[in-house]
């Protein structure tokens, strides 16, 4: 199934690449819109719409076997569809949900991440937060003291570094998002989520 033509996208944003695995389909919040053309005819449009919540499937520290971490991850859009991004194939169970409070919306997430081991047991991705705002957003990465954005988070992970906090551009949100996933590699060394691109939207006019 392909994704939506969405009509109002702002920006693609990395957090990640990741090392292993392929790109999967987009997923969107967003609904459709209905409108009368100049010609009399009708059209339908995809619009992107905010995300507000999510949930996190991580599987725990696996001693001596091997380790995979971030395994799933669910999007709950502000009109309350659940959005199922990624589900893995190990178990733990789901963290969550958690919601942006008083109204705000995603804007801008961070990912933690684990470099490459070598012939070590690799991981890659093992968490993803996100912040909650209104349109707007800090000026440095660590300096939430005088903006009104909230960070949204579940659950720290085990290993790797954090990566750098991107942001939607002003007067945006998060609508959409896309993981790259290895599948499982039987004997080989599994490392489930590898890389996560988020999809900007801008407010369509007449919304808000």
């Amino acid at each position: 199934m392909n994704p939506p033509a969405v009509v109002n996208i702002q920006s693609w944003i990395h957090l990640h690449d990741g090392f292993w695995g392929d790109w999967g389909r987009v997923s969107f919040c967003g609904e459709n819109k209905y409108s009368l053309n100049t010609d009399g005819k009708g059209s339908k449009d995809f619009i992107g719409r905010p995300a507000y919540g999510f949930l996190l499937r991580i599987e725990e520290q696996q001693g001596a076997g091997d380790d995979t971490a971030l395994n799933g991850l669910k999007i709950i859009c502000k009109n309350d569809e659940l959005l199922t991004v990624q589900e893995g194939e190990w178990g733990g169970g789901w963290y969550g949900p958690t919601y942006c409070g008083g109204g705000r919306f995603f804007t801008g997430a961070v990912v933690r991440v684990e470099k490459s081991q070598g012939a070590g047991d690799d991981t890659a991705m093992n968490t993803v937060q996100f912040a909650c705002g209104y349109n707007n957003r800090p000026g440095k990465a660590d300096d939430w003291s005088n903006w009104d954005v909230q960070k949204s988070s579940l659950v720290e992970g085990y290993w790797g570094d954090w990566q750098q906090w991107k942001w939607c551009p002003y007067n945006s949100y998060i609508c959409g998002f896309q993981v790259r996933f290895e599948v499982p590699q039987g004997a080989g060394d599994d490392t489930a989520f590898n890389g996560l691109k988020i999809v900007c939207c801008y407010w369509p006019s007449g919304s808000g």
